[in-house]
């Protein structure tokens, strides 16, 4: 539990430092746009993992891929439970 409680705590960092860039217009955006998002997301992990380029500094973090992930999920799950739909 101690990994997993970690792991997510980075998500949560993340997020609420990306709402201090951004804010919460996310809120605003279509439900397509998430799931567009967490799909090009998806196809860079990919990608990532294909060719093995974590540790080249010119791409994206594997890491910071899922996390990424996580969070577009996330969006989702809101919108999805605020609209009132069922999953």
């Amino acid at each position: 539990m101690n990994a997993y409680q970690n792991t997510l705590n980075k998500v949560i960092k993340i997020r609420e430092d990306r709402q201090k860039l951004y804010g919460d217009d996310w809120i605003y955006d279509p439900i397509e746009y998430d799931f567009w998002m967490l799909y090009g997301k998806f196809n860079r992990l990919q990608y990532l993992l294909k060719h093995k380029l974590n540790d080249k500094s010119q791409y994206e973090k594997i890491d910071d891929t899922l996390i990424d992930m996580i969070n577009y999920s996330i969006f989702l799950l809101y919108k999805i439970n605020k609209k009132g739909d069922k999953l």
